[in-house]
């Protein structure tokens, strides 16, 4: 168990364990996640007494990490990862064909595609299993 001030941390496992059981008894995709979701979600909310980040000196340091990790970031420093430059590109009028030239020797490219490939075969490897 973690060192949660929360004194409702027990009977909110178990509840959500008991939820995503039903979930799964009655076959429900994502009933795992949806269980995970749930209890998330049910816990994040600091003015109830299920919370995760009660109003305490843990709890408060807690909740300014949380914020740090589910903050949104804007794609200025991960956007142009892949680093494409245009040597010729398509005019409005006139022009045959684009030309987009990948920068393949930085690593982050290199990153980006394998996991995005990564990503590919774990989601087809998911519906290969559907018509069992």
């Amino acid at each position: 168990m973690s060192s949660s001030t929360c004194p409702y941390e027990s009977q909110i496992l178990l509840l959500s364990r008991i939820f995503t059981l039903l979930l799964m008894m009655y076959r429900v995709r994502g009933a795992i996640l949806i269980g995970i979701i749930l209890t998330s979600i049910i816990s994040w909310p600091r003015s109830t007494p299920v919370t995760f980040f009660p109003h305490t000196a843990a709890g408060d340091a807690m909740f300014s990490y949380f914020k740090q990790v589910v903050t949104f970031h804007k794609l200025e420093k991960v956007g142009n990862a892949i680093e494409v430059s245009t040597a010729r590109f398509l005019l409005i009028v006139g022009c045959q064909s684009s030309f987009l030239q990948y920068n393949y020797r930085n690593p982050k490219v290199w990153y980006a595609l394998v996991t995005f490939l990564y990503v590919d075969i774990l989601g087809m490897s998911s519906f290969s299993t559907d018509g069992i």
